[in-house]
């Protein structure tokens, strides 16, 4: 019964993440009616309303106890947004790092063990100045929303954990480059949104907890 219910939960984000995402493009009258015709003709669309669903009931299946429930659905949908964002504009919204900021220590606050949200702050710190230092070195290959993005999740999943995160999210970006240079598709100077890879990094670690 309670996968049932994740996967309708699922659905339901879902709708809402892709509608947000193409809101200001619905007509005036009838939105919704024409914003279920136009999301089923987009790819990444279908990809969101298929994963989200199978996403949460992943969440589920894996977590340990229902706060950690909470906190990996928080964070997939952080992603999945922000992964819809940065496919389409090639930017992170400010206002999705500031919501996963405040809802991450919120979430860090109410875990029984009180040590949770100066680790989670410690980690969301560190793994920010670090990205930094890797932004500024690569003159920009790896972008500021990527960053903050990055370091924002570390306040929900534990460092050891965010580690396997980035590099399954490495070896996707890195696959999917190379295929894409051999396709002719891009080039060694073309910007490949990495949230996406963070989202799909996160169900890897999750698959194989």
């Amino acid at each position: 019964m309670t996968y049932i219910l994740m996967f309708s939960l699922g659905i339901i984000i879902g709708f809402i993440i892709n509608l947000s995402t193409d809101y200001e493009k619905c007509i005036d009258t009838d939105r919704l009616k024409w914003f279920i015709g136009y999301v089923y003709k987009k790819p990444q669309y279908i990809a969101i309303m298929l994963l989200t669903p199978l996403a949460f009931m992943l969440v589920y299946h894996k977590s340990q106890t229902n706060l950690e429930v909470i906190r990996y659905c928080i964070l997939y949908i952080l992603l999945e947004a922000s992964s819809m964002k940065d496919y389409r504009e090639r930017l992170i919204s400010n206002k999705l790092i500031i919501a996963g900021i405040v809802l991450g220590l919120a979430a860090a606050a109410l875990d029984a063990d009180s040590t949770r949200i100066i680790q989670s702050v410690i980690a969301f710190i560190a793994i920010g100045l670090i990205m930094s230092l890797v932004t500024f070195a690569t003159r920009g290959g790896v972008g500021m929303g990527d960053t903050k993005l990055i370091a924002v999740s570390s306040l929900y999943i534990e460092l050891v954990g965010m580690v396997s995160v980035m590099f399954y999210s490495l070896v996707l970006s890195g696959i999917t480059g190379i295929i894409l240079l051999i396709l002719k598709r891009a080039n060694l100077k073309s910007r490949i949104p990495f949230a996406p890879f963070l989202a799909l990094g996160f169900l890897i670690y999750l698959l194989l907890l």
